[in-house]
């Protein structure tokens, strides 16, 4: 199974946050109409993954205080508005001071109702959502989806479940005690990328990029130095990515393409494929 989540995160405590003694910086700024310069009021900003938010006032202003410093994101969005994202880098010693602006969207799709009413097919896919969204553990138990209304699925690609929503798709977590608000751009799981081939081999089939987790070995800091990644520390898992440029991929029985050319790898498969390493498919080592 492989899963795409596109979605940016805001929290909200439902108690005090907990002190620090870190010193802390200051985002303002402005959010205008990128065609007319006017003042865009009722526009939510927020630093992505933080409890740092605000509605821009009638003017288009904000102000969030007692952001942490170091690299953020901090996020744009509007009803009627293309969203967007910046990446900042805030500071004790002086305000970072922004002017964004938005471009006008053209809404296609229907608008978003609230029914008291829903089919069973509804429910099902609801439920299948839950799960992978959310998840099967303890603290998932004590997660609820508030407004499930504004969610859109889409099953009918054999294979593939898609799920959207026009409104952010709010989250109260009462074991953590947060309220979780998430912008939902686009959630994807598909089945079955990977099948049986002739010959003792795989058949490996994606139209995107796929993204693969090795948790059973840390990045080497040669990785690091490679990459151009010598300020963060080695972490504890490996990152790679593999891009088809054939379709399907028959993968051998030892997990290499069979195609020469047929894959582009990225990160740390990248990283490995070197010529160093490289030996003859049809070597044997000598017994």
């Amino acid at each position: 199974m492989w899963v795409r989540l596109v979605a940016v995160l805001f929290v909200v405590a439902c108690g005090p946050g907990p002190a620090t003694g870190q010193s802390t910086g200051v985002i303002e700024g402005r959010v205008l109409d990128a065609d007319s310069n006017a003042p865009l009021p009722r526009t939510h900003v927020f630093v992505v993954e933080s409890m740092h938010g605000a509605v821009t006032d009638s003017s288009g202003r904000f102000r969030l205080e007692g952001v942490r410093p170091g690299p953020k994101r901090l996020y744009v969005s509007r009803v009627g508005h293309e969203r967007r994202a910046l990446a900042l880098r805030p500071a004790p010693d002086r305000p970072v001071t922004v002017t964004v602006r938005l471009d006008a969207k053209v809404l296609n799709s229907p608008p978003v109702t609230v029914s008291a009413e829903r089919d069973e097919e509804w429910y099902e896919r609801l439920d299948r959502f839950r799960r992978l969204f959310i998840g099967r553990s303890d603290l998932a138990e004590d997660c609820t989806l508030v407004n499930p209304e504004v969610l859109r699925f889409d099953d009918k690609w054999w294979g593939r479940f898609e799920a959207w929503a026009e409104k952010p798709v709010i989250i109260e977590n009462r074991a953590l005690g947060y309220r979780l608000t998430y912008f939902l751009k686009e959630f994807e799981e598909r089945d079955n990328i990977l099948e049986t081939g002739p010959d003792s081999t795989y058949l490996l089939t994606a139209h995107d990029r796929l993204e693969v987790v090795y948790q059973g070995m840390p990045e080497r800091r040669a990785y690091l130095e490679w990459a151009d990644l010598r300020r963060r520390t080695p972490r504890d898992h490996q990152t790679s990515q593999i891009e088809l440029n054939e379709r399907p991929l028959h993968i051998d029985p030892s997990g290499e393409i069979v195609e020469p050319y047929g894959a582009t790898l990225y990160q740390y498969f990248a990283f490995t494929a070197r010529m160093a390493k490289r030996l003859p498919r049809e070597y044997e080592p000598p017994k």
